[in-house]
C-alpha cells in the first residue's frame, strides 16, 4: 500500500503550495524571546523523519536521464555557429547555467553533517535505472536508497559556529541551526560554467568577440607587436596601454574585437 505522505505529496496542489506556504522560521520545540510576541516551547525538538528527509535530499538531485540541446547552432547569416553547449545531458532539480550541475550540498543536521554527492554520467543513470521514471510510482523504501545512495557522512556531529557576528547574523543566532532542524546549504562550484562562459564568448562571429584584460597588471609585452604598442605608448604615438591585454596586442586586431569594444579600449 501507498504510503499516505508520499500520495498527499503528489496531490496537493502547486498554486495552493505558491500561495499558501510560509517560511517558519520558529521550529518545534523552540523558544523565542521577542517581548510581547515571545514563545516558551513546551514541546521536544521535532527532527524530520527519514522519509521527509529523502524527499528533500532527492529534489536537490537528480530528476531524469536527458535534456535535449535546444540553442540554434546558425546565426543570423545561416552560417554554422558555434552556441553554447549543455555541459551535461542528465538532468537535475536545481538551477544550473548550460546545465553545467555547479550545485551542491552540504546538509547538517542532528546525526551529523553530509555531502550530497553529486552523480554523473554512467553512475547517474545507473542509478536512476533503479526506480521508475517518474517519483509519483517511487515506494518509500525507493525514495529512502535513492537518498542513501548520495549521502556521504562528513562528522558526526552538526556542524556549528560562534553564535556571534560574523557566523550569525542577528537574530539568526539564536534560532538557526538549532536541534532538530535541517539545513540543505548549497555551495556553488563556478569553475566549470566559467570555463563554458570563455568558450561561448570566443565563438562569436568576427567583430562580436570581448577583449580579455587583467587589470590587476600592467601591461606586460611578449612579442615585436606588444613592443612596438608599447613604445608607441610611451611617446604619444598611440593611448596608454594601463593593463595587461591577455593574449598580446594581436587579439585586439583586425575584426577579432567587438567594435565597442574597440572604442572603448581607445
Amino acid at each position: 500500500m501507498a504510503h499516505k505522505g508520499l500520495d498527499e505529496l503528489f496531490k496537493y496542489p502547486l498554486m495552493d503550495a505558491i500561495i499558501d506556504r510560509r517560511t517558519r522560521r520558529v521550529a518545534q520545540g523552540m523558544s523565542i524571546d521577542a517581548g510581547p510576541l515571545s514563545h516558551e516551547s513546551s514541546n521536544k525538538p521535532a527532527p524530520l523523519s527519514k522519509l521527509e528527509e529523502a524527499v528533500l535530499v532527492v529534489s536537490t538531485g537528480l530528476t531524469g536521464s536527458s535534456t535535449m540541446h535546444d540553442v540554434p547552432t546558425k546565426n543570423e547569416k545561416g552560417e554554422e555557429s558555434f552556441s553554447a553547449p549543455l555541459m551535461n545531458i542528465i538532468t537535475q532539480a536545481t538551477s544550473s547555467i548550460d546545465n553545467v550541475h555547479s550545485v551542491n550540498f552540504i546538509m547538517i543536521n542532528d546525526e551529523g553533517t553530509w555531502l550530497i554527492k553529486k552523480l554523473r554520467g554512467q553512475a547517474a543513470l545507473n542509478e536512476l535505472a533503479k526506480r521508475p521514471p517518474r517519483w509519483e510510482d517511487w515506494s518509500e523504501q525507493d525514495w529512502l536508497d535513492a537518498a542513501d545512495s548520495v549521502k556521504f557522512k562528513l562528522f558526526d556531529t552538526r556542524l556549528d559556529f560562534p553564535r556571534e557576528w560574523p557566523y550569525y547574523f542577528i537574530w539568526n543566532r539564536s534560532i538557526s541551526n538549532a536541534p532538530g532542524t535541517t539545513i540543505l546549504l548549497p555551495i556553488v562550484d563556478v569553475t566549470r560554467q566559467l570555463i563554458n562562459v570563455f568558450l561561448s564568448l570566443l565563438s562569436e562571429d568576427d567583430g562580436s568577440r570581448p577583449l580579455f584584460i587583467d587589470d590587476w597588471s600592467k601591461f606586460k609585452p611578449a612579442s615585436l607587436m606588444d613592443w612596438l604598442a608599447l613604445i608607441g605608448s610611451k611617446i604619444g604615438l598611440v593611448p596608454e596601454i594601463p593593463y595587461h591585454l591577455v593574449g598580446g596586442t594581436k587579439w585586439a586586431q583586425d575584426e577579432w574585437l567587438n567594435n565597442n569594444t574597440k572604442g572603448a579600449s581607445k
